[in-house]
């Protein structure tokens, strides 16, 4: 009795908590701000639940191909060899071969335990090494043992989860075809409990060349594997990156499962836990990326960054190609003076032009300063006397440019770093590269932008937003050149033969969600969309007021992505939170949640046309495809047809929007649009609080037609729920125990 007071009285506790109080039917809890606590709650809500066996999956597996589990052993301590051996043999798929290769131990408990464990297991196969020559060369000896189809590896000291071989091998029933597949992965800690997930993103070909983020789970066709050569001795410590890197030369049907299928332990000799145990591998592994670029015929330079095992590649620039920055501007002469000033002072690439797209100012200063500014020669003024459309300001300056490659740029910006146009434009030259995004700060140097993911926050979001300047994010992500599905428009560069070759901006996406709608049609093309953290400007956006993307907007670019959106961005993983910025384990099933939101809201727009003169409907969530520098990442639309018919560049505009402002704005330059976010974070220079704002929050939207979506979550916990954790003689208990209180679907 006394227990269940007490227990009633935590739950009346959290209920008075106002980040854990119910709201129109949705979840009680939003997210917790403690990663391991996020984990935690999503292995029992999410993982588990999820994995089924065969029989009560109910499909047959029609092919079961052999696998051979790849393990050299060297001095392994035996409660740590016996882990690793048993997790093999407790997989549900009974189709495998354990090969070990012990690299000839000095350690006698070695040989005797593993010649004992092959007279209990007649699926293990093991070799005796004479010498000690490595990894490298004790992985190829498991190798030659091998017989199965398909290969994969086991670190002596790691363990697989019983799940793991039945799961690639259901997806290779869903591509036979498939050469190489990766997975997630987790760590243990020196309790054996479970921490620190690495959820991936689909492949990533300019993240693989900044890290090697495929690692564990890693499967490949033996027959690949044999073409490829096994390992290489000169790279020990990165011979995995080095195979990884040599095997996406060589094929593209690749598959990523999204699922824990390792545990990577933390021990006092593995880079899990001490990166520093190893520096030769952050060696070998610079020199396998350069090894790769000499192969890729690419003239680069590879950097080792501070953080250990992430890297930069410098790639050489091609000539001096002139670029255009297209500065869309009205009135609010100090934002755009400061912006252009910034340009001329700070950048240090010298062939460039400056094209100011002026929107109708009304004001003498603003008047002045665009014609001393036109004065100027590599400055011009187009002016466009017209109701407000960012699609068609941008569209009309792009065919004015002179420049061989285009910059978009918010006139709300400032150069922080004054080798941003070298460094855009040298991503920019590459083939399959379609479109750069920049690193873009609030003036506090918290992040506001680091690339775009689609359905974050409901529609499109930016990743890692409101984190510090020098905050490398989620397993460094957000310090390292990687690839998204968009970037934003407040500082985006483009090929101009690629911007003409998609038809520009959608001009019915007159304020929001234009940007991110081309980088998804680029993907359509097999076109990458590259971010990178090392040009950083500021970007003075909401400084004085919150602009909304109008409703119309949101409904439109939801009936043409709906399935993307429903699919989820290949580029975030479908276990990460929708509802946070900051890569978060999804314990409260978020895309459940924003996906009920946007079919309730967003899905009964009448009038959209999806059919699109712009590309072909494909899928989304191919792999690679096209050759090593191109992405087969297209998006099928419902199969209609879209070579034909649908809004053109060109059509006649909407009217402009009726623009409100937040924190006692007033009105000033209407071509600052919300890119590509829904429900983000407001700022404001007086408080480094933060507050959430979905689609038309606080603002009595003038299209009425949409509530707000599922909220954001803050990055902070309450005084409450941590006092509760730091109190309760049953912390350890904390998370089930709310959810169990709460009452919490899972």
């Amino acid at each position: 009795m006394r227990t269940g007071r007490w227990l009633r009285a935590v739950g009346r506790l959290l209920r008075i908590c106002p980040k854990h109080r119910l709201f129109a039917g949705q979840d009680l809890l939003p997210g917790e701000s403690d990663p391991e606590r996020a984990y935690e709650l999503w292995m029992a809500r999410r993982e588990l639940p999820s994995m089924r066996s065969p029989s009560e999956d109910g499909t047959p597996l029609a092919y079961r191909p052999l696998m051979s589990v790849v393990m050299p052993v060297f001095n392994t301590p035996e409660p740590i060899l016996r882990a690793a051996v048993r997790s093999v043999r407790a997989q549900e798929y009974p189709c495998w071969e354990l090969c070990i290769a012990d690299d000839a131990s000095t350690q006698p408990h070695v040989r005797r335990l593993l010649d004992e464990m092959r007279c209990e297991e007649p699926r293990l196969r093991v070799m005796h090494r004479t010498r000690n020559e490595g990894i490298s060369a004790a992985s190829n000896s498991a190798i030659d043992l091998a017989k199965g189809e398909f290969v994969t590896f086991l670190d002596h000291d790691d363990e697989l989860p019983p799940w793991a071989l039945l799961e690639v091998v259901r997806s290779l029933n869903r591509d036979p075809r498939l050469d190489v597949i990766y997975s997630d992965e987790d760590k243990l800690d020196a309790g054996g409990r479970r921490c620190d997930p690495f959820f991936k993103p689909d492949y990533s070909p300019d993240l693989l060349l900044s890290m090697n983020y495929i690692t564990h789970l890693t499967v490949l066709r033996r027959s690949l594997l044999a073409e490829l050569g096994g390992f290489r001795s000169g790279f020990d410590g990165s011979q995995d990156y080095d195979l990884i890197l040599r095997a996406v030369e060589r094929t593209s049907r690749m598959a990523h499962i999204p699922h824990i299928l390792y545990h990577w332990r933390k021990s006092a000799t593995s880079t899990s836990a001490k990166p520093e145990a190893k520096e030769y591998a952050f060696e070998a592994g610079r020199r396998a990326l350069e090894d790769a670029l000499r192969r890729r015929g690419e003239k680069g330079r590879v950097e080792e960054t501070p953080i250990r095992g992430r890297y930069r590649i410098r790639y050489a620039l091609s000539g001096t190609p002139l670029v255009t920055i297209i500065i869309p501007t009205r009135d609010n002469a100090g934002l755009l003076r400061n912006c252009i000033r910034s340009i001329r002072e700070k950048t240090t690439y010298a062939g460039y032009e400056i094209l100011v797209v002026d929107n109708g100012s009304v004001e003498a200063s603003t008047r002045q300063y665009l014609q001393e500014a036109a004065a100027r020669p590599n400055c011009r003024v187009l002016r466009r006397d017209e109701p407000f459309n960012f699609s068609r300001l941008n569209n009309a300056a792009a065919r004015e440019a002179r420049g061989e490659y285009l910059v978009f740029l918010n006139n709300d910006t400032e150069i922080v770093d004054g080798g941003w146009i070298d460094e855009m434009l040298s991503h920019a030259q590459r083939a399959g590269v379609a479109a750069v995004g920049a690193k873009l700060l609030y003036s506090d140097r918290t992040v506001q932008h680091a690339g775009v993911v689609v359905g974050l926050g409901g529609i499109a979001g930016h990743a890692f937003c409101g984190i510090t300047a020098e905050d490398p994010g989620y397993l460094a992500l957000a310090a390292v050149v990687r690839n998204t599905a968009a970037v934003t428009a407040a500082c985006m560069m483009m090929r101009r033969t690629r911007f003409e070759e998609m038809g520009g901006f959608d001009e019915t996406l007159h304020v929001g969600f234009n940007d991110v709608d081309l980088c998804l049609r680029l993907l359509e093309r097999g076109y990458r969309i590259v971010w990178t953290p090392f040009a950083h400007l500021f970007h003075y956006e909401s400084r004085t007021r919150r602009r909304v993307d109008p409703v119309e907007n949101q409904q439109r670019f939801y009936h043409r992505w709906r399935e993307l959106l429903d699919l989820g961005d290949p580029y975030y993983n479908p276990n990460l939170d929708l509802g946070r910025f900051d890569y978060s384990a999804d314990a409260t099933d978020s895309r459940r949640q924003f996906g009920e939101w946007r079919r309730r809201c967003l899905g009964g727009f009448a009038g959209v046309d999806d059919r699109s003169r712009l590309g072909a409907p494909g899928d989304m969530r191919g792999s690679r495809g096209g050759g090593a520098d191109r992405l087969d990442a297209t998006v099928s639309r419902g199969g209609a047809s879209m070579e034909s018919g649908g809004p053109q560049a060109g059509s006649p505009a909407h009217a402009e929007p009726d623009v409100r402002f937040l924190d006692g704005g007033e009105e000033g330059d209407p071509t600052v649009p919300r890119h590509s976010c829904v429900g983000r974070v407001r700022r404001s220079e007086a408080s480094s609080s933060e507050t959430t704002v979905g689609p038309a929050a606080a603002l009595d939207d003038p299209h009425g037609a949409c509530e707000d979506p599922p909220p954001v979550r803050e990055q902070r916990s309450c005084l409450l729920c941590s006092a509760l954790r730091a109190f309760s003689p049953f912390s350890g208990l904390y998370t089930g125990l709310r959810g169990r209180l709460l009452g919490i679907r899972s």
